[in-house]
């Protein structure tokens, strides 16, 4: 009877397979620092977008007791 392992296709002394769980793991390493660079990229536009309008909001504060 094959071992359980050997059953589900799974051999750890198999070098392919090492050599495909690295690559694997660099995959998802690389999709991890993708993501959070998008992220503080969209951050990064919000805050800008945000400083925009505080700007603009005492801009028109200040216009307002001028008058």
């Amino acid at each position: 009877m094959e071992p359980i392992i050997m059953q589900h296709g799974f051999d750890p002394n198999d070098r392919n397979q090492e050599a495909g769980e690295e690559q694997l793991s660099i995959l998802i390493k690389q999709a991890g620092n993708d993501a959070r660079l998008r992220k503080r990229e969209a951050l990064s536009r919000h805050y800008e977008k945000l400083r925009a309008i505080i700007i603009e909001a005492k801009s028109r504060q200040q216009k307002a007791i001028i008058k």
